[in-house]
């Protein structure tokens, strides 16, 4: 219920400074809306289908023990679904990531481990090692 409220609220408070705000940050604005709305829909899937997915299982004839391990397993799915959400949907977080796969496809950014790096060990006269 509070999301949403919270939806709600947020698409009223963007209506209303449409006078007071520019074009540019009326268009930010949106564009986190509609992101948000996503994510919203989202996590309410997530949070609703264990539970109609057990209900399903119980008034059916399956009985199954591993689908209803699965479906109720469903919900913990939506953090790191809600994290590669938000790298999509937010545009400078997409053109961050998008610049970082090209430098790793283009060979400009390589594995530590394939590199080859002499290490200098210096050692002092008065040293105990």
């Amino acid at each position: 219920m509070g999301i949403i409220v919270f939806n709600i609220m947020t698409i009223k408070t963007i209506c209303s400074t449409v006078d007071i705000v520019t074009k540019k940050t009326l268009q930010i604005q949106i564009m986190f809306y509609k992101s948000f709305l996503i994510e919203s829909i989202f996590v309410i899937c997530f949070i609703f289908s264990p539970f109609c997915f057990g209900a399903l299982i119980m008034f059916s004839v399956i009985n199954n023990m591993h689908l209803g391990i699965i479906f109720f397993n469903i919900s913990p799915l939506s953090a790191p679904i809600n994290y590669i959400l938000v790298m999509v949907l937010l545009k400078p977080y997409r053109m961050f990531f998008v610049t970082i796969f090209k430098k790793i496809k283009s060979g400009r950014i390589k594995d530590s481990s394939n590199t080859e790096q002499k290490v200098q060990i210096i050692v002092h006269r008065n040293s105990a090692y």
